[in-house]
């Protein structure tokens, strides 16, 4: 536990996902990858990493401007959304992948504060792949950091009210190779 204060929890299982070079091999191969856009003063631009958005049949999801409606699970993953759930004492029901093909490729500083969320929600990440550095920053106080690098099968929990006191970011990593992030969360809104 590296946080556990009224501005959330932060826990960190390292080594914890045993046999993670296999399924960072089944996610590159099986998931159904894309490259979204954002819109930035008003152009668009391909966002630097690709996604993959899994979850329970009928479960939607708004993120940057976009909507998603999940069309299941792939069947061999039960047992790990399972395993993940007990740790971090969540029902998760949906998961967004990210895969961090190089050095270059990131994630800018966010909460993951969606209204289908819930008021507290307890997000979990299990990292694939080449280490890199998970970074948050305190909304009131950008100097107050926490920096902790994520190695193949680590999890991190974020639970309370983490997302209303503190973003967090994948930064880009000089000489990085492959990374995938599975991003677990329980969504409330379901169509």
């Amino acid at each position: 536990t590296l946080l556990d204060d009224q501005s959330g929890c932060l826990q960190v299982y390292r080594n914890w996902w045993l046999n993670a070079e296999a399924w960072m091999q089944d996610c590159v191969e099986n998931l159904p990858w894309e490259q979204s856009r954002v819109r930035v003063y008003g152009q668009e631009h391909p966002i630097p990493r690709l996604e993959a958005w899994l979850g329970e049949v009928g479960v939607r999801y708004g993120y940057s401007g976009q909507t998603r409606v999940m069309n299941g699970w792939p069947a061999h993953w039960q047992p790990l959304i399972e395993a993940v759930s007990r740790q971090a004492s969540s029902d998760f029901n949906f998961a967004l992948a990210n895969w961090y093909r190089n050095g270059a490729d990131r994630m800018g500083w966010h909460a993951d504060n969606e209204a289908e969320l819930g008021s507290n929600p307890t997000v979990a990440a299990l990292s694939f792949g080449d280490a890199r550095d998970f970074r948050l920053r305190r909304n009131d106080n950008h100097r107050e950091t926490l920096t902790v690098t994520l190695n193949p099968g680590d999890l991190v929990v974020m639970s309370g009210a983490m997302q209303h006191h503190w973003q967090h970011s994948l930064p880009a990593r000089a000489k990085a190779g492959d990374r995938i992030s599975l991003t677990f969360r329980r969504v409330f809104a379901t169509g």
